[in-house]
């Protein structure tokens, strides 16, 4: 079982950014997985991308 995914908007509101900028710092890491037109993320993504966002 994959576990709980969140969508841009969620990890935006976790990181306190924009959805736009979760997005943009997605595509350079390439990570993430674009899904029925959103953007999904794991907690170990999620944490990487807190990570880059500090």
């Amino acid at each position: 079982m994959p576990g709980p995914r969140y969508s841009a908007v969620q990890t935006a509101a976790y990181l306190e950014c924009k959805p736009a900028a979760v997005r943009q710092l997605a595509r350079l890491l390439n990570i993430g997985k674009l899904a029925r037109g959103r953007w999904w993320f794991t907690w170990a993504e999620l944490e990487t991308l807190r990570k880059y966002r500090e």
